[in-house]
């Protein structure tokens, strides 16, 4: 998703985000779009979470999981994701960043 290569871009050098641009324009990396009423979902994520200051990757994250059955994260914000829930409070099989 969109929000997640921008999130993920603030992490990395010039040269390693236009790899990345690189990888996706090769196809070696998917990048799902947000459907129009996937805001709506988004929206009622942040403020479901609002205690915790989630960003927009995050909620659109956790809308994604919700929509596509996708557990798995890989992520540096490990201690946020064991906290977000899935329907039928399911938890996140988080990834942790090494």
């Amino acid at each position: 998703m969109a929000p997640v290569i921008v999130e993920t871009s603030f992490l990395l050098s010039a040269r390693a985000k236009a790899d990345l641009l690189e990888s996706i324009l090769r196809g070696g990396l998917a990048v799902a779009e947000l459907t129009p009423d996937a805001y709506g979902e988004i929206k009622t994520i942040v403020l479901k979470y609002a205690d915790r200051d989630i960003d927009f990757a995050d909620a659109a994250l956790i809308w994604f999981a919700g929509v596509s059955g996708c557990r798995s994260v890989l992520t540096v914000d490990e201690r946020d994701f064991s906290v977000y829930r899935l329907k039928g409070n399911r938890r996140f099989e988080v990834i942790g960043w090494q």
